[in-house]
């Protein structure tokens, strides 16, 4: 209303009626904060970026979790609201980071009742979890030390350090078990081999540091230095321990122990010749799966379908037609230009735009002179208004986009940057995401090649200082690497969706690849190498089950890559034994058939 000397503005929602919603349809917020049917009403809450919480970064997500509290008190019934938001995923990462938490008790309990159950005594299980106290002490202590941040992929460092770090601790109690090998002689058989292992691991994460992506090469650092340190709390602080309590020297009871009865008649089994032969096309097809890998990093793809988070893009999507906000930020503070954003409007994943002169535009209509001056005054003092400008000078235009998949939001991207010509560039959660996972593919190629060669190098150096003549270099390396193959193969054929969580469970398999052959030339030390492999192949066995059971844990992750990834990593741990014993057997077979060249 408009007198002589004042300007008054009505409610569009007078009684907050829900017939009143139809209002919103002449609106530039019809298909934002309600649906294209008016049928419904969001609230858009803008949270502090800035808090003195010692235990959070730039955005404490605790007061999402009490706003969500408080609407299902408000709200019970069941699908009565929804949430979503960048501030909403936040808060929901922070609770996945808490379950790490939870799930690292559960893995300590996992493994005590197994050993107990394996080898006897509870006292297997302790000594091992003490090891795995000081490596977390030690980790997480130099972790806070150096001003490292616990993110997404840090939070699950333990759980993965931990199911690294088993083969070499169970090749120990193995020793004592099977042949009831004293402590200080069992200790000094698997010292040197269990170094080359723990080797073997550190540069399997010591790979992810040659990537240029600074979360992955943070991690692949300190899991590599995890890994160190819980060879020296196995090999030195435990010994140590033993050496001053006699309760920790005999870690096994074979008379309470249960262990299947693997015979030698078992190992014994061979595989026919041209099957093994005909096994080899996995190097192919995983050499191919490599470059044709699924990559999908958006949130909604961290989360099933029955997350509040998920329902909440699904309501935005089926409601309003997005499920993502994109920011264009412009150099300028002036109105974004109108030619820019009308071709960004005119992108396939684009659904609606918002931005300061549409909503001057919608203020002022019908309005002339001083009285469009005087409301157009208005508008530009409130708050909502003056968030579409930075104090630095920039302004921006909200998008709201159809699809955040990473192959939608990376084409939609690139239209963007093309359109802007340098005066504008797109920013949000869904964008960085997007981005992020695009680096994906080079980043695994990069740590899966580097962590294969170094891998490599260290066989074939052992091979030649460990085993006779006809030397089985081709085996060794070929059954080490057969089981990484066969993931990466089966990663394709299933159509897995890959994030840069897989480099981190990928260079896990990949440091424990190698670590049988490891043990049986050890074992057999310039005798036949089948020796070595009737040696240690039951003990293989055993560890390899157990430590595939020990993945099982990840099945209780809060998010979804780490349950399917876990999966993976159980198989992987499972085929890499089948590939370290009867395929190393088969193709030495036909390597020591040849004529020796020595």
């Amino acid at each position: 209303s408009i007198s002589s000397n004042e300007i008054g503005y009505y409610r569009l929602l007078n009684k907050n009626l829900p017939e009143e919603l139809v209002a919103l349809k002449k609106t530039p917020w019809l298909g934002i904060l309600t649906s294209k049917n008016a049928d419904d009403l969001s609230v858009d809450l803008g949270f502090r970026g800035e808090t003195q919480s010692q235990f959070f970064g730039s955005f404490d997500p605790r007061p999402v979790g009490e706003v969500i509290k408080s609407l299902k008190l408000n709200f019970p019934k069941a699908g009565a609201f929804f949430v979503a938001g960048e501030a909403v995923f936040q808060f929901f990462c922070h609770e996945g980071i808490q379950r790490n938490n939870e799930l690292n008790f559960y893995l300590l309990g996992f493994l005590l009742i197994t050993f107990r159950f394996i080898f006897g005594t509870w006292r297997s299980g302790l000594a091992f979890v003490l090891t795995l106290l000081v490596m977390a002490i030690t980790t997480f202590g130099t972790m806070s030390a150096f001003n490292i941040p616990i993110d997404l992929i840090s939070s699950g460092l333990f759980l993965i350090l931990a199911v690294a770090a088993l083969e070499d601790y169970l090749f120990f109690c193995s020793e004592q078990l099977q042949r009831q090998t004293p402590w200080k002689k069992a200790m000094r058989k698997i010292l040197v081999p269990s170094f080359f292992n723990s080797l073997t691991t550190i540069l399997g994460f010591g790979s992810l540091a040659m990537t240029n992506m600074l979360i992955m090469k943070r991690f692949g650092i300190w899991a590599a230095f995890g890994s160190l340190i819980e060879w020296i709390s196995c090999f030195i602080v435990l010994p140590a321990l033993m050496m001053k309590l006699s309760f920790f020297r005999n870690l096994t009871d074979v008379k309470k122990a249960y262990r299947p009865d693997i015979s030698t008649r078992f190992l014994n089994l061979k595989l026919n010749r041209n099957f093994a032969r005909g096994l080899l096309f996995i190097f192919g097809t995983g050499l191919f799966a490599l470059f044709h890998l699924n990559i999908s990093g958006a949130p909604k793809d961290m989360m099933t379908a029955e997350h509040p988070f998920i329902q909440g893009l699904a309501d935005l999507k089926a409601s309003r037609g997005w499920e993502g906000i994109v920011q264009i930020i412009f150099e300028k503070a002036q109105d974004p230009p109108r030619n820019l954003i009308a071709k960004i409007e005119e992108l396939e994943n684009v659904t609606q735009v918002l931005s300061p002169n549409m909503i001057e535009e919608f203020f002022t209509k019908d309005l002339k002179g001083g009285i469009k001056s005087l409301a157009l005054g208005d508008l530009q003092e409130s708050d909502f208004f003056k968030s579409f400008f930075a104090k630095n000078g920039r302004s921006r235009a909200l998008l709201y986009v159809k699809d955040t998949h990473t192959d939608s939001m990376m084409k939609f991207l690139k239209q963007v940057e093309l359109i802007c010509e340098n005066k504008c560039f797109a920013a949000s959660e869904a964008a960085a995401h997007a981005e992020f996972s695009e680096r994906v593919p080079e980043a695994f190629i990069e740590s899966f090649a580097t962590s294969l060669a170094l891998l490599g190098v260290v066989l074939v150096l052992l091979v030649r200082f460990l085993s006779q003549a006809p030397r089985p270099y081709l085996s060794v390396l070929l059954s080490s690497m057969w089981g990484p193959f066969l993931v990466l193969t089966l990663f394709w054929i299933l159509n897995t969706k890959i994030n840069f969580m897989a480099c981190l469970f990928m260079s896990v398999l990949i440091g424990l690849a190698g670590d049988n052959a490891i043990q049986f030339l050890f074992a057999s030390r310039k005798r036949n190498l089948y020796e070595g492999v009737l040696q240690r192949g039951s003990g293989s066995l055993i560890i390899s089950l157990l430590i595939a059971g020990s993945c099982l844990i990840f099945l209780g992750s809060y998010f979804v890559s780490p349950r399917v990834y876990g999966v993976f990593l159980g198989i992987g741990i499972l085929v890499s034994t089948f590939g370290d014993i009867w395929l190393l057997k088969a193709w030495r077979r036909n390597e020591a058939s040849r004529p020796s060249q020595n």
